[in-house]
């Protein structure tokens, strides 16, 4: 047991805790603790296994609508290719290398594992100030007159920091630490937010998937999977399909749809390359098919996130065996395609699937502002309006549609709205009940 100082402590690796680490850790004056429970770094983009980076504006992203150190890590990416594969022709040609789609104006895309090594190579330039602790869960955070004094770790070393960041995917700290927060949905009186319910329902949740790797071998190959335990229930009760949203092929996006199932997170685009290591084109499955219907997280308990896990895990193996052998084919010619295999090292899994699920919501700061749906609803400003409301404390912008998934076990109904352009305020990372608290990943007000 230790009792380790620093200026910043940050819990949680994902994409809002390693940019607030590297960040922090820049100025030269600025020692920061980084601690992740798991061996990833990356969060979302990597363990989570979203290997399509959602975005609007590509050209925009690329230049003045995302942030610099954004487009750095996406450009730190491009430079790992350059070294590590050979670039087709057509690869070569892009005016900003995208490894999962040789077509112009697709959001980007990459294998998890190059993003997990890329980011975990930036924290190593700063390893003079910055100290990543994996495998590192917090049991306790000490409050006192109004502040965090310390979190102490499952192995009972102690970290003090004059600012703590909890950038953990559900905001595991905010129960730790006393901090009110809520799930779900908000009654329509708290929030006066017109879509929101009549009477508040934390249980309303949105559902979890797990994603698995898949590539697309040549026809005629055959990487059938054994049939999963409860196949047909699973398949039943998740209603195994390919429509889904603008999705409405496997390979090909048939009349109805703008894409393909495989397209829709596909990472590894073959048309980008003439190397033998990226000779075949992968995706992962992070669809309606398997959101997982039966129980979301977090549920208060480890041991029965462990087990809502591991149901998500099933669903998603027994929806690819789905599409190796039941789902109907884009030409009409049958059923299933075994010549999708599992791609393993995508996450070093011998199933292929993530190691963590895809988290799309957490726990939820009472913070000093919140955003609402009218703030940033397209349908609540003049038709002519450019952007959302205006924060006087903006730290940050973003655009993208509003998209709540459903999920039937706990009634989580679907719902959806355009946005204008918006703002993140700095009030709705900060608590109302402690002062030296910053929320930083999908727990902001």
């Amino acid at each position: 047991m230790a009792t380790r100082n620093y200026d910043v402590v940050i819990v949680g690796a994902g994409f809002g805790g390693v940019a607030a680490a590297l960040a922090a850790a820049g100025g030269s004056k600025v020692r920061v603790a980084l601690l992740e429970p798991s061996q990833w770094v990356g969060g979302q983009a990597t363990a989570q296994g979203v290997t399509r980076w959602d975005e609007s504006g590509m050209e925009l992203m690329e230049t003045a609508g995302s942030a610099k150190s954004y487009r750095d890590l996406r450009d730190a990416i491009r430079a790992w290719y350059r070294a590590n594969a050979s670039f087709s022709g057509y690869g070569a040609s892009q005016k900003y290398f995208n490894p999962g789609f040789a077509q112009p104006n697709y959001p980007f895309a990459v294998d998890p594992s190059v993003t997990h090594l890329v980011l975990k190579g930036r924290i190593a330039q700063l390893a003079a100030r910055l100290d990543l602790h994996l495998g590192t869960t917090v049991a306790k955070v000490s409050v006192q007159n109004g502040m965090v004094s310390g979190i102490t770790t499952s192995s009972g070393d102690t970290y003090t920091a004059r600012v703590y960041l909890d950038a953990t995917d559900l905001g595991d700290l905010l129960p730790l630490a006393g901090i009110p927060w809520t799930i779900g949905a908000e009654a329509q009186s708290a929030t006066n937010e017109p879509s929101a319910p009549a009477a508040a329902h934390p249980e309303w949740i949105q559902p979890i998937t797990v994603p698995i790797a898949l590539e697309h071998r040549p026809e005629g190959e055959n990487h059938v999977i054994p049939k999963p335990v409860n196949f047909d229930d699973i398949a039943r009760g998740q209603n195994f399909r390919i429509v889904d949203g603008d999705i409405s092929g496997v390979f090909t996006a048939l009349p109805g749809g703008q894409e393909s199932l495989f397209g829709y997170r596909q990472y590894i685009d073959a048309r980008n390359f003439s190397d033998p290591n990226h000779a075949f084109s992968r995706t992962t499955l992070n669809v309606g098919s398997n959101d997982y219907q039966d129980a979301t997280l977090p549920t208060g308990n480890a041991q029965h996130d462990a087990q809502v896990y591991a149901g998500a895990r099933d669903v998603s193996i027994a929806y690819a065996y789905w599409l190796q052998t039941q789902c109907p084919r884009d030409d009409g010619n049958g059923q299933g395609y075994p010549n999708l295999m599992l791609r393993t090292d995508a996450f070093g899994t011998a199933d292929g699937c993530a190691p963590q699920a895809y988290i799309r919501e957490s726990r939820r700061i009472d913070s000093l502002t919140r955003v609402l749906q009218q703030d940033i609803d397209a349908g609540a400003f003049p038709s002519n309006a450019q952007r959302a409301r205006v924060f006087a404390d903006s730290c940050g912008i973003g655009w993208y549609g509003i998209d709540v998934h459903p999920a039937t076990g706990p009634g989580t109904p679907w719902a959806g709205f355009g946005t204008l352009r918006f703002q993140i305020p700095l009030g709705a990372l900060l608590p109302k009940a402690l002062d030296n608290f910053i929320a930083s990943c999908k727990n902001i007000g």
